[in-house]
């Protein structure tokens, strides 16, 4: 009898034993799923600030692209400008020229020649700046 008591003590024992660990378990498994709450959390924040600093930096890129493009486009529409002041003088040159022709004296105290030497380089200018244009065309 006395060995049945003494096992009966051993299995209370081992009893006891298993409540304590397993609420030792319980408490590192809420301890642990807390953390795992606070993580996530963190977790989320963390994801939440990147894709904020990915968006600020996708707006200095467009920005930097706005700025860099504001120049090219003023500098677009002055040239425009030009290109319509040249046309302009090239067509009074023309007709200049061909009142030459027709009268066989220079008009203005410019010779023929030296209207056909002025005719071509405002020409290659205006021709010059075509290309810059066509290089600017969003603008």
């Amino acid at each position: 009898m006395q060995r049945g008591v003494e096992e009966v003590k051993k299995v209370g024992e081992a009893t006891v034993g298993i409540h304590v660990q397993t609420r030792l378990d319980q408490r590192r498994l809420a301890e642990l799923e807390a953390k795992a709450t606070d993580i996530a959390n963190l977790d989320n924040k963390i994801t939440k600030k990147i894709q904020e600093e990915l968006q600020m930096a996708d707006d200095i890129k467009k920005a930097n692209r706005r700025a860099g493009n504001y120049g090219v486009c003023e500098l677009t529409t002055g040239y425009r400008q030009l290109m319509r002041h040249l046309a302009t003088a090239l067509e009074t040159l023309d007709q200049l020229k061909a009142k030459s022709n027709k009268n066989s004296t220079p008009i203005s105290t410019l010779t023929v020649d030296e209207l056909d030497q002025l005719l071509a380089t405002l020409r290659k200018i205006s021709g010059m700046i075509k290309i810059e244009i066509s290089g600017a065309e969003h603008c």
